[in-house]
C-alpha cells in the first residue's frame, strides 16, 4: 500500500504528526469518496442526514422557545453545546497523534481514517448548524406566537431574564477588585458617553441632559464596550426619579417668510404669554409667500423685508435675536427652519405653482364636495386635498387662476373631515366652507383641472374631463406634466438649531441661489441628508427633526394607487421605504399631532375636534420611527400665545441644551390646554415617557400616568393606555385599558394613575403611551392630551444570532450522535 511520500509505511514508524500532515493531504480524496458513498447508497445517506438535521432542529426549536435571545443563557447554551465538539475534536487528533506514534503503526491508513472522520464530521456541523438554525427561527416565532406555547414560551424566558438581571446585579456589586466604575444609565439607542465621545466640547450637563432616565448604574468590567449590555445592565438597576415639564410650542413664523412681526417681537410676546420655550421656523423657499394676498394684514409686514430663502443673514439675524431673548430659567428662545412645500395628498408631487409656503393642514384625510359650479357645469371632486381642509389655508395660484372671476350662484361646499376620535373610531364631520374660502377653492379646482388634464399621474382621483384651457393655462399643464415624476411638494418638517441656513429650491423658482446657504432640491431628503451628514446643531448633537401637520390616513390610504401612497416627508427620494427609515429615524423624534389652525387670525379659546390627529403618531409609530407628540402652533400672526394648547418638554434645567435633548429623547407631551391638562407618563416608576427599554432588562411594565395642571374636584377624566404591541405589522395602536375618575379622585392619588400591570411580547418591539380626556365640570368642553410611548424592544437583537443558532444545532447532533 502507498505511503507517504510514496513510500510503503505499513512497518515504519514515522510519528504523529506525519498522520495529522497525511490526513490535510487526503482530504479531497476523503471529500470525493464520501460523496460516492452517498451517491452510492442514497437511501442511508438521506436517512442519516434527515436524522441529523432534524435532531439539531429540535433541539433548535427548544432554545428559540425557551432561552431568551442574546443574554448570557444564549451564551451559555451555545457554550454547553460548542464543548463537546471541542473537545472531542481534540481527543480524536490526540488519539490519531498517539496512534502515530505507535511501534508499526500504519500511517496511512491512520491520516485515511483521520481525514474520512473531518469530512464526515464537517458535513454533521454543517447539517447540525443549519437544523439549529432553521429550529431556533421556529422556535422565535412559536415564542412570538400569541398561543398557548407562546404564553408558555414567554413565561420562562421571563424566568431566565430575571436570572441573568440578578446574576449581572450582583456582580457589580462584588468588591472594588472588579473594578467597578459608576456610569450613567441608558434608554436611547445610544450611549451617553458615546453621544459626548462625538463632541469633545459636550458639558457634563450636556451629557446628563441627554440620558433619557437620567439614572446612576455601576458598570462592571464586564460588560465591556457593547453599550446594548450597558444599556441592559443599567436600566435593570435603575431607580425611580422625579420630572419637571416645560411648556411651549415649536412651529412659528416671523415675517421673514410667511409670518407677521419680526424674531425679537415674537419672541418677547412668546416670554410675555408665560410660555417657558419658543420656536420660530420659517420657510426655506423663495416661494413662501406666494399665499399672502395683498388684503392679507401680513402683506405690509412684510413689505420691503426680503425673504429668508434670499437673505440668509436673516437666519443668522434670527439667532441672534433668539440668544437675546434667551434668559435660562425664565424663557429659551429656539430657531429652527420648516424645509418643503405642501401637495395635495396623492398627487403627482409637482413643484409647480400650486404649491404654496402656506401650511397645509394636519387633518388626518378629508374630501371635498363641490356641488356644479363651473361653466361646464361639472361636478369636481377632489380626494385628500390638503390646501382646502383647513380653515384659511391656501395654494398659491398664478395670477390667471388667483384673481379668476368666481361664477354668482357658487354653492357654498361643505368639507367632510376624517377626525379620529378618543373612542379610537375614525368619524366623519361635515361643515360649510365660508364664502371666501369656498371662493378659493373654486379657483384652486379650476387650477388643478388645467394640471390634470396634462398629468395623467392622477387620473384614478378625479372623473376624466377635457376642459377648453388658454394658452397661460396649457403652459402650466405643460410645466406640471414635465415635473410630475418629482418627490417634492409633499409635506415639512421642522428642522432645529442647525448653524447655517436650509435652502429648498424648486421648479420655477425665480431669483437668484442664496450664497451662504445650503441648497437641496425641494423635497429630496436622501441627498439633503448625505450633504449634510452627521453636522451638529448649535448644541453640539445631531440636529432634531420634526414631521409637521402630518397626514397618515390620507398618504397611506388603500383608495390611493399604490404609488402614490406614503408620499409624505419625501419618502420617493429614496431607494424605497426602508432606506428612509433608516435615514430619518436617527433625526425625527417629534411629530405634530394637534394643530393650530395657522393662518386663522384671530385668537381662540377652545380646540377643535377636527385639530386632533393622534393617529398621525400611531401610524408613523408602526412605521418604524421613535416619535413623540407635539402641539403645532404654526402661528403667521404674531400670536404665539393665542391658543390654549402646547407643547410640553421634559427637563431638569430651563435651558437650550436641556429642551433639545428632551426632544432628542422624545420625551413631549401635546396638549389642547397649557393650563388645565398636563402630565407625563413612567414605567416601572423608573422610566420616562420616550424612554426605549431593552427587553431582557425589563420583563414587565407596570405603567402610571402623572395628571398635571389646574385639578378641579368636580371635572371628570378619562385616562386610558394605548399599545402597539407589534410594531411593523400594519397594524395601529389600540386602547387596551380605561380608567374613568373625578378630579377628587386624581387629588386623592397625588394626581397619579396607575394601570393593571402589561406584558410585552418577548421579540417584538412594542410601544405605550397614555391619552388623557378631561371634561370641565362648567362647560363641558372636553380637552385632551397626549404623552410620549415607551417602547420595549429586543436592543440586542429580534433572535438568537445566527452563529448561536448554529453551535447549539451542531453540538446537539454531535451530542446525540455520540449517545447512540
Amino acid at each position: 500500500m502507498g505511503g507517504l511520500n510514496g513510500m510503503d509505511t505499513t512497518s515504519e514508524t514515522r510519528g504523529g504528526a506525519d498522520v495529522l500532515i497525511g490526513a490535510v493531504k487526503d482530504l479531497p480524496e476523503a471529500t470525493e469518496a464520501f460523496a460516492q458513498d452517498a451517491w452510492d447508497h442514497p437511501g442511508k445517506f438521506l436517512k442519516s442526514s434527515g436524522k441529523t438535521l432534524g435532531e439539531s432542529a429540535v433541539i433548535g426549536v427548544a432554545m428559540g422557545v425557551f432561552v431568551p435571545s442574546r443574554g448570557l443563557a444564549a451564551g451559555l447554551a451555545a457554550l454547553t453545546f460548542t464543548a463537546p465538539i471541542v473537545v472531542g475534536g481534540i481527543r480524536r487528533l490526540g488519539q490519531a497523534y498517539r496512534d502515530g506514534n505507535e511501534s508499526g503503526a500504519d500511517l496511512n491508513a491512520l491520516s485515511k481514517s483521520l481525514a474520512g472522520d473531518f469530512v464526515h464530521g464537517s458535513w454533521e456541523f454543517t447539517l447540525g448548524s443549519a437544523g439549529g438554525a432553521i429550529g431556533a427561527g421556529l422556535g422565535h416565532r412559536i415564542a412570538t406566537s400569541e398561543t398557548l406555547f407562546g404564553g408558555l414560551s414567554q413565561g420562562s424566558q421571563r424566568l431566565v431574564l430575571s436570572g441573568e438581571n440578578a446574576s449581572m446585579i450582583g456582580l457589580a456589586k462584588l468588591p472594588e477588585v472588579l473594578k467597578v466604575s459608576t456610569v450613567q444609565g441608558i434608554a436611547s439607542p445610544e450611549p451617553v458617553e458615546a453621544a459626548a465621545a462625538k463632541d469633545s466640547s459636550a458639558t457634563d450637563a450636556t451629557a446628563k441632559a441627554s440620558d433619557a432616565t437620567a439614572v446612576k448604574a455601576a458598570k462592571p468590567w464586564f460588560l465591556g464596550k457593547d453599550w446594548t449590555i450597558t444599556n441592559r445592565f443599567a436600566q435593570a438597576a435603575a431607580g425611580p426619579r422625579e420630572y419637571t415639564i416645560r411648556m411651549g410650542t415649536l412651529h412659528g413664523h416671523s415675517n421673514y417668510s410667511d409670518g407677521m412681526g419680526t424674531p425679537s417681537e415674537i419672541f418677547a410676546k412668546a416670554k410675555a404669554d408665560g410660555m417657558d420655550f419658543y420656536a420660530i421656523t420659517d420657510h426655506n423657499h423663495l416661494a413662501a409667500r406666494q399665499g399672502v394676498k395683498p388684503s392679507d394684514p401680513r402683506a405690509a409686514d412684510q413689505a420691503n423685508v426680503p425673504i429668508l430663502a434670499s437673505m440668509p443673514s436673516e437666519y443668522t439675524s434670527t439667532m441672534a435675536d433668539a440668544k437675546a431673548a434667551t434668559e435660562d430659567g425664565k424663557f429659551v428662545a429656539i430657531v429652527g427652519v420648516e424645509m418643503g412645500t405642501i401637495g395635495h395628498v396623492g398627487g403627482g408631487g409637482h413643484s409647480g405653482p400650486h404649491d404654496s409656503g402656506a401650511e397645509g393642514s394636519a387633518d388626518d384625510g378629508a374630501s371635498l364636495k363641490l356641488l356644479p359650479s363651473t361653466a361646464e357645469g361639472e361636478v369636481f371632486h377632489t380626494a385628500e386635498h390638503s390646501s382646502i381642509l383647513g380653515e384659511g389655508h391656501t395654494h398659491a395660484l398664478p395670477d390667471s387662476f388667483a384673481h379668476m372671476d368666481v361664477p354668482a350662484d357658487l354653492p357654498a361646499p361643505t368639507v367632510i373631515r376624517r377626525v379620529f376620535e378618543p373612542d379610537g373610531q375614525v368619524k366623519e364631520h361635515q361643515h360649510t366652507l365660508p364664502k371666501e374660502q369656498a371662493a378659493q377653492a373654486y379657483r384652486e379646482q379650476m387650477f388643478l383641472k388645467a394640471q390634470k388634464a396634462a398629468s395623467l399621474e392622477l387620473h384614478a382621483l378625479a372623473p376624466a374631463f377635457k376642459p377648453q384651457l388658454s394658452l397661460q393655462q396649457q403652459a402650466i399643464a405643460e410645466a406640471a406634466e414635465r415635473d410630475a415624476g418629482h418627490y417634492s411638494g409633499i409635506n415639512h418638517v421642522n428642522v432645529f438649531e442647525y448653524p447655517q441656513l436650509i435652502v429648498a429650491d424648486r421648479a420655477g423658482d425665480t431669483g437668484e441661489r442664496a450664497a451662504g446657504a445650503i441648497h437641496y432640491n425641494d423635497g429630496d431628503f436622501n441627498s439633503l441628508i448625505k450633504q449634510i451628514g452627521n453636522s451638529p446643531d448649535t448644541t453640539g448633537n445631531l440636529p432634531v427633526w420634526q414631521l409637521n401637520h402630518p397626514r397618515y390616513m390620507a398618504d397611506n390610504s388603500p383608495n390611493l394607487p399604490a404609488n402614490l401612497r406614503g408620499r409624505d416627508y419625501g419618502v420617493k427620494s429614496f431607494p424605497n421605504e426602508a432606506a428612509w427609515l433608516a435615514a430619518m429615524e436617527p433625526r425625527v423624534h417629534q411629530v405634530e399631532i394637534i394643530t393650530g389652525e395657522a393662518l386663522n387670525p384671530e385668537p381662540i379659546t377652545v380646540m377643535k375636534p377636527q385639530d386632533l390627529g393622534p393617529v398621525n403618531m400611531a401610524g408613523y409609530i408602526d412605521k418604524g420611527l421613535h416619535v413623540s407628540p407635539t402641539y403645532g402652533r404654526d402661528d403667521h400672526y404674531a400670536l404665539p400665545g393665542g391658543r390654549p394648547a402646547g407643547t410640553g418638554i421634559l427637563a431638569d434645567t430651563l435651558d437650550k441644551p436641556s429642551l433639545l435633548a428632551g426632544l432628542r429623547n422624545r420625551q413631549t407631551m401635546a396638549t389642547t390646554s397649557t393650563e388645565l391638562l398636563q402630565g407625563y407618563m413612567t414605567a416601572n416608576d423608573t422610566f420616562a415617557m420616550g424612554s426605549i427599554l431593552d427587553q431582557n432588562a425589563v420583563n414587565d411594565l407596570n405603567i402610571k400616568m402623572h395628571v398635571k395642571g389646574q385639578i378641579d374636584p368636580k371635572a371628570k377624566y378619562v385616562v386610558s393606555l394605548w399599545s402597539d404591541p407589534s410594531i411593523g405589522d400594519g397594524k395601529l395602536a389600540t386602547m387596551i385599558q380605561s380608567k374613568s375618575l373625578t378630579g377628587q379622585d386624581l387629588l386623592n392619588s397625588q394626581s397619579q394613575v396607575a394601570f393593571d400591570q402589561v406584558h410585552h411580547t418577548i421579540g417584538n418591539k412594542s410601544a405605550w403611551y397614555v391619552e388623557v380626556q378631561r371634561t370641565d365640570p362648567t362647560t363641558s368642553n372636553n380637552d385632551y392630551m397626549w404623552t410620549a410611548p415607551v417602547w420595549v424592544e429586543p436592543l440586542a437583537g429580534q433572535s438568537h444570532s445566527l452563529l448561536t443558532r448554529a453551535l447549539v444545532g451542531a453540538g446537539s447532533s454531535y451530542i446525540l450522535g455520540n449517545s447512540q
